[in-house]
């Protein structure tokens, strides 16, 4: 969110972060804002849950950038699945 993507992916990268929490997630929108779309894409797959703990305006976010990339990589039936939500 601090528009450094690539640090942002540095720093989710280590070992001790691994996939816990929510670190997909914000890998996911660092590819994205790397327009890194089949990336983005993989990692947007499996977020449903920890998409619930984000504030409102943060899943806004970052549904807007999921939608991008389903669309990106012409993955359209996924972008059109995720509208129904957003």
């Amino acid at each position: 969110m601090a528009g450094r993507p690539e640090l942002a992916l540095k720093d989710l990268a280590h070992p001790t972060v691994g996939n816990q929490h929510d670190a997909p997630l914000w890998r996911s929108l660092a590819f994205a804002r790397l327009s890194k779309w089949a990336e983005a894409r993989e990692g947007f797959r499996n977020i449903e849950a920890a998409m619930g703990t984000l504030p409102i305006e943060m899943q806004r976010t970052m549904m807007k950038e999921m939608i991008r990339a389903f669309l990106e990589v012409g993955d359209f039936t996924a972008a059109v699945s995720q509208m129904r939500y957003a």
